[in-house]
């Protein structure tokens, strides 16, 4: 079963087919690295991490299902962890005491279900979704949106693009902008 899996029941259901997803169980445990997202949890929920188990149903019977994968991603991403391949670098056993699982999925097994939840397509419902949530918990009187534009400066010599006023180094240069809206 692989060093720290000790939920041996639920992964041989899974193995066979036998079980939707992995019910999250909670044990005390002291000294677990990055715990303090943990206590983000409340806020993602708030701000409609929850959205998406509405929005994509459901992912493929497995140990892990589309509720520990948005976690974790939300995890990785609260804990400055980028990529998958990062989580090499991670001690699963302790991660997974976060989600309330005996572990992380492994990189090829992360990918696969990051695979099956882009299959369904539906990033554009999905941010319509959490846009709806934000706006209806919002007063008319305090809503409103900052736009922001961020230079992107291009250093390479095989396009051609526009200049930009870079503020940070007071001049024209090279670079395309993005813009970030906020509430």
């Amino acid at each position: 079963m692989g060093v720290g899996a000790t939920r041996l029941m639920d992964r041989v259901l899974a193995s066979v087919g036998n079980l939707q997803q992995a019910d999250p169980i909670f044990i005390p445990a002291n000294n677990v690295c990055n715990a303090g997202v943990l206590m983000l949890l409340p806020a993602l929920i708030a701000q409609g991490l929850l959205k998406g188990i509405e929005v994509y149903g459901s992912i493929k019977k497995g140990y892990y299902g589309l509720l520990s994968i948005l976690l974790l991603l939300s995890f990785m991403m609260l804990s400055r962890i980028r990529t998958p391949e990062q989580l090499k670098n991670c001690k699963p056993g302790e991660l997974g005491k976060m989600l309330g699982l005996d572990r992380v999925p492994e990189v090829r097994c992360l990918r696969n279900k990051i695979k099956q939840i882009v299959a369904h397509k539906k990033a554009n419902e999905f941010n319509h979704a959490v846009s709806e949530l934000w706006i209806t918990e919002q007063d008319n009187e305090t809503l409103f949106f900052y736009v922001d534009g961020h230079v992107r400066v291009y250093h390479g010599n095989k396009a051609i693009l526009t200049k930009r006023f870079v503020s940070r180094e007071k001049l024209c240069l090279a670079g395309s902008t993005d813009y970030w809206v906020n509430n």
